[in-house]
C-alpha cells in the first residue's frame, strides 16, 4: 500500500448479483419493500427455474413481477442481464433494474451500482456515486461495501479524504469478517492521531450498537 490504501473489493458476482436483502430474504414470508411479496407461487417458480439455470424460463418470470415492483425480480434481472443469462448481456439494462431495485433499499442492488460506478461498468466512471450507493449498502451492514467505503475515505475517492471515517468503516468491516480491514485499518491508523482514533473506535462503537440493538 504505497501512500494508499488497499485497492477496493471486486464486484462478487456470485453473492451480490443476485441477493438483493441477503440469502435469507428469498424465503420471507413477505417483501415490505416490494409490492409483491417474495412468497408468491410466481416468484418461487422463477426462483426455482433460475437456480436450475432454466433461465429463459425465469426472465419469462421475472420480467413482469419487476414491472409491477418486485425487487428480488429486479435484481434478478439485474443479475441475468449482468451476466448474460438467458438473454444478451447488456449491463445498461442490468444498471437500470439494480437501480430500480436500489431505490427500494435493496443492498446488494446498491453495491453493485456502486461497483458500475467505481470501476466505469457499463457507465461513465463517477466516484461520488460510487460512495452515495456504498454508504447506502454499508449503512445496512454490508461489509463489502463497508469495507470499499473505507477505502474511498483513506483514498478521497469521491469523498474528502477522512481517515476518521476510513477507520470507522475498516472498524466495523474487519468485525464483520472481512480480513484486508486489518491492514488497511492499520495503514490509516499511523496517519492518525490518538484522539482520531479513539473518535473512530466511539463512532464504530455506536454504529454497531445502533445496529444491533445492543
Amino acid at each position: 500500500m504505497h501512500g494508499s490504501a488497499s485497492s477496493k473489493l471486486a464486484m462478487a458476482a456470485v453473492l451480490f448479483l443476485c441477493l438483493p436483502f441477503g440469502a435469507q430474504a428469498w424465503t420471507a414470508s413477505n417483501n415490505r419493500h416490494s409490492s409483491a411479496p417474495i412468497s408468491s407461487s410466481a416468484f418461487q417458480n422463477g426462483l426455482q427455474a433460475f437456480l436450475s439455470k432454466d433461465y429463459a424460463k425465469a426472465f419469462s418470470i421475472f420480467l413482469p413481477l419487476a414491472k409491477k415492483g418486485n425487487v428480488y425480480a429486479q435484481v434478478a434481472l439485474g443479475a441475468m442481464y449482468a451476466r448474460g443469462n438467458g438473454v444478451p448481456q447488456d449491463t445498461t439494462k442490468a444498471i437500470y433494474w439494480w437501480h430500480k431495485a436500489a431505490a427500494q433499499g435493496a443492498y446488494g442492488a446498491q453495491y453493485n451500482l456502486a461497483q458500475m460506478y467505481d470501476l466505469g461498468r457499463g457507465i461513465q466512471e463517477d466516484n461520488a456515486k460510487a460512495a452515495y450507493w456504498y454508504r447506502k449498502a454499508a449503512a445496512q451492514g454490508l461489509v463489502p461495501a463497508q469495507f470499499n467505503l473505507g477505502v474511498m475515505y483513506a483514498n478521497g475517492e469521491g469523498v474528502p479524504r477522512d481517515y476518521v471515517q476510513a477507520a470507522k468503516w475498516f472498524i466495523l468491516a474487519k468485525a464483520g469478517g472481512e480480513e484486508k480491514a486489518s491492514r488497511t485499518l492499520s495503514f490509516v491508523e499511523k496517519r492518525m492521531t490518538p484522539e482520531q482514533i479513539s473518535k473512530a473506535k466511539r463512532l464504530a462503537n455506536q454504529w454497531w450498537k445502533e445496529h444491533h440493538n445492543q
